[in-house]
């Protein structure tokens, strides 16, 4: 349904987390360097609310990041906070809670900025409109909360589900109540484009679990030409993954016949063959276009042979003998840069992570960690409250034994490096309990993908 307050959801009943009765919430669409103001409440009888601006680097405004108890305290029921930020920096983003499973319950949205474009990347599309914003939501059938804490907790297997694009999917059939073969379904997302002409389209991925999604469009390649706040030599794909909370920038050239094509979603790990072989299918069609197609997608239609950028599950999982792989670190930027990178970084900070199961702990796990370390928040925000903060309190590599129970160590973790420091992180991923790539995340910061490479199994 269209009607203001419906929440289609896939047409399954269950409960969601909305902003201003819809889900996805609002977009925000705005200018580099505009001042964005959003006031909040939390209207929720019990739950703890904040909102992170995913992808903006809050220079000036740090308060307003939205991490609970480290940038601020969350609002209680009832509580009311106005955010205030600068618009930058330009790119493709979203908003969502970031408190439990508020994002994926339904409490999420779009925050697109656009800048003046330089003609390197304005010539190569003819319009950059909001309706051809994708964002990809992995979807329960019931509540995050409800499925995901008591598999995480006890080592249990995750499973996917299904995908909603902008909050739509075919999952719900109702059935005429005077003509039993009168079956009708939840409509799928449709975007439209005109012959010949070129669009660029937005992805933005929001999801709980491990389940990145390799995208297609029939008969049609996709012009790859930015990532989150970056812009990079175009590379002309078959296919490309995106994981959560990652953004893309595509060109499609409505180069063919007038008519209606499968956009495909394949799922990967907890979403892949092994495990659930969760797909979605949404329509892009051309102007003057009569016809749906009719034919029943499956998993194996999304599995598309050819270039395929930012693959995940290179060394282990996934079959890729018919496609040429793109990593993002064989992209080359384009955008000029603030700030130099070059030199001996100021301060390095190696990083070990992975999962591990403590059984003396109050669930076994798997524990995601780093450094063999599980974070636990301050009660106070770590931001407004610093002066607080002790060396009792925060802790660096080796925890206090106040903080471990046994081997199982929590601890809010903290590293401190100095103002305007060149920072180096090498992260190295040792999990064997589950095998799946985990997309790293930096509230405030963009950085540079220097090196990649896999090791043995054994390295210390």
């Amino acid at each position: 349904c269209s009607n203001p307050g419906c929440i289609v959801g896939g047409g399954i009943v269950r409960p969601v987390i909305s902003a201003n009765r819809r889900t996805p919430g609002p977009a925000i669409l705005v200018c580099e360097n505009d001042t964005v103001i959003v006031d909040v409440t939390n209207a929720m009888d019990k739950e703890l609310l904040t909102i992170h601006w995913h992808g903006v680097h809050q220079v000036g405004s740090p308060y307003m990041d939205g991490g609970p108890y480290v940038t601020q305290c969350p609002l209680t029921p009832g509580d009311s906070f106005r955010y205030q930020f600068l618009a930058s920096p330009h790119g493709t983003h979203m908003w969502h809670g970031h408190v439990g499973y508020h994002d994926s319950s339904g409490l999420f949205g779009p925050l697109v900025v656009r800048r003046q474009e330089p003609e390197y990347i304005s010539s190569l599309y003819d319009y950059d409109l909001l309706e051809h914003t994708i964002t990809i939501w992995h979807w329960y059938n019931l509540t995050d909360a409800s499925v995901l804490p008591p598999v995480l907790d006890t080592y249990g297997g995750v499973f996917g589900y299904g995908l909603l694009v902008n909050g739509h999917a075919p999952f719900g059939r109702f059935t005429s109540k005077t003509n039993s073969s009168d079956v009708m379904s939840t409509p799928r997302a449709k975007f439209f484009v005109q012959q010949g002409k070129r669009y660029r389209f937005r992805l933005i991925v929001n999801s709980a679990i491990y389940c990145p999604v390799q995208i297609s469009i029939d008969n049609h390649t996709l012009l790859m030409i930015s990532s989150d706040t970056n812009s990079f030599q175009p590379v002309q794909v078959d296919s490309l993954m995106v994981n959560a909370g990652e953004r893309f920038s595509l060109v499609l050239e409505a180069n063919q016949a007038v008519g209606c094509y499968w956009m495909r979603l394949r799922g990967l790990g907890d979403c892949g063959p092994k495990k659930s072989s969760t797909h979605g299918e949404v329509f892009v069609c051309y102007n003057g276009a009569t016809s749906e197609p009719t034919d029943i997608p499956t998993y194996d239609d999304g599995r598309r042979p050819g270039k395929i950028l930012n693959p995940v599950q290179v060394f282990k999982g996934e079959d890729y003998s018919k496609n040429e792989l793109i990593l993002l670190s064989n992209l080359t930027g384009v955008d000029p840069e603030k700030y130099s990178y070059n030199g001996t970084p100021d301060a390095t900070i190696y990083i070990q992570q992975h999962a591990q199961l403590y059984f003396e702990a109050d669930a076994p796990g798997p524990w995601q960690q780093f450094n063999n370390i599980t974070f636990e928040f301050t009660p106070f925000s770590m931001l407004t409250q610093r002066e607080m903060l002790s060396a009792s309190v925060i802790c660096d590599d080796v925890p206090d034994s106040q903080q471990c129970i046994g081997t199982y160590c929590t601890c809010p973790y903290t590293k401190k490096v100095p103002l305007n420091a060149l920072v180096e992180i090498i992260l190295v991923d040792i999990s064997v309990l589950r095998e799946q790539d985990h997309p790293i995340h930096m509230h405030g910061y963009k950085y540079h993908v220097v090196a990649m490479g896999t090791v043995g199994d054994n390295v210390s």
